[in-house]
């Protein structure tokens, strides 16, 4: 997608992915009205929507075929390719015009949240690019739309739902935890922190002096936007509690 130009190769580029709200949102829900989540992935997902421009490409390296007079070919796309720029797009284009056609309807205030209601059974999907959770109280109709989904794309069926964008689902009788832990532990071994000593409160009191004048400019703040970036996501999705610390750490990553 390096050498694409825009209005010529492609147009719009934004392709929506649900809220981290509405996955914690699916899963309250989920534990009040009694409904099983499960989850699907859509394999080479971009490689089954249409392209909207005329694209060629270069043909890949061991497959090379030369025109009668010897000519270099090239190669027209038919449909989308990883790498695009449009291709996020096109997919869920692709996506969200079958799931219309399966009698949902996406809600207002996340567009990437569908719900059907069938003779008093709510059906409740997300979708966050080529991962989809389906919930419902009744297990027929999660089969039903899973097998739908299979005739349409190839898919591969997780089943119940545990693992989904770093956060670990954990079932105890009529709850269900959100955590973290491993991508914590990778975090910490990524930036070298793994032998740290734990601290009981997630910011220093003495946080609050001037480092301004007492600590001496980073001179590539790379790493530090990397660190503060990855708890950025945790903060986010499973601990709240850490929001106060990483406000304070976001504000000098202009100049760390």
């Amino acid at each position: 997608g390096f050498s694409q130009v825009k209005g010529l190769d492609f147009e719009e580029t934004f392709a929506p992915t649900a809220r981290l709200t509405s996955v914690r949102m699916l899963v309250q829900l989920s534990v009040q009205l009694g409904h099983t989540i499960h989850q699907m992935d859509v394999q080479s997902a971009y490689l089954n929507a249409p392209i909207d421009h005329t694209i060629y490409v270069e043909q890949p390296q061991g497959f090379t075929k030369t025109s009668r007079n010897g000519q270099k070919l090239f190669m027209k796309l038919n449909k989308s390719l990883y790498g695009l720029k449009q291709s996020g797009r096109m997919w869920n284009a692709l996506l969200h015009k079958f799931l219309l056609s399966l009698g949902f309807k996406n809600i207002l205030i996340d567009s990437c949240v569908y719900v059907r209601n069938v003779n008093g059974s709510i059906i409740i999907l997300i979708l966050w690019v080529d991962d989809i959770l389906i919930s419902s109280s009744r297990l027929e109709d999660i089969y039903q739309v899973k097998q739908s989904l299979s005739n349409k794309f190839k898919m591969k069926d997780m089943g119940k739902l545990k693992y989904f964008l770093g956060i670990e689902f954990e079932y105890h009788g009529e709850a269900i935890r959100m955590t973290q832990a491993k991508y914590v532990n990778k975090l910490l071994c990524r930036f070298g922190m793994e032998n740290c000593n734990p601290k009981a409160i997630p910011i220093d009191s003495s946080a609050n002096r001037n480092y301004d004048s007492q600590s001496p400019e980073l001179d590539d703040p790379t790493l530090f936007r990397e660190i503060v970036g990855s708890l950025i996501y945790l903060m986010s999705c499973t601990r709240p509690d850490l929001c106060y610390s990483v406000t304070r750490l976001s504000q000098k990553l202009s100049k760390p």
